[in-house]
């Protein structure tokens, strides 16, 4: 593997999404077709894990198992695997957006640079916020006590 390449590209994307960082990923992909160690589909690259079902015990096609391993009941129906491909089936263009269940999700418009240091900066003003509301409420206490 060129061991330089992806240690750039890796470095390039902590750092900043550029379109030097686009052609190392395209480089990277390019060798990897060339040497073969680039997976076909992402059914070979991904193997059990891209059977709809399998990582919860409802495999919808019959994975492949170690011949002592519990075989898990596969539906008959083959439009059953057919749907839930379909289900999950999304296309190039369409952009995809999720999170966890805890917590929200925060969509920047610009490049990761932008949001993180939109972010920054939020975080930095509510702590100025907070030092002020904390000076505001010594101040109210020195007022209504007439002490320091």
């Amino acid at each position: 593997m060129k061991s330089g390449a992806r240690v750039t590209s890796a470095m390039a994307w902590k750092m900043d999404w550029t379109r030097a960082t686009a052609a190392c990923i395209a480089g990277d992909i390019a060798w990897a077709r060339q040497t073969g160690t680039l997976a076909a589909s992402p059914e070979e690259a991904w193997g059990n894990a891209a059977i709809p079902g399998f990582g919860i015990g409802s495999p919808t096609a019959q994975p492949e198992l170690h011949p002592e391993a519990q075989q898990p009941d596969v539906p008959e129906d083959p439009s059953v695997h057919k749907d839930a491909l379909a289900k999950y089936d999304i296309p190039d263009e369409e952009l995809v957006l999720s999170r966890g269940l805890r917590g929200g999700m925060a969509i920047y418009l610009g490049s990761p640079q932008q949001a993180t240091q939109h972010h920054d900066s939020a975080f930095v003003l509510g702590v100025i916020g907070a030092v002020m509301a904390a000076l505001c409420a010594f101040g109210l206490g020195v007022m209504l006590t007439g002490t320091l």
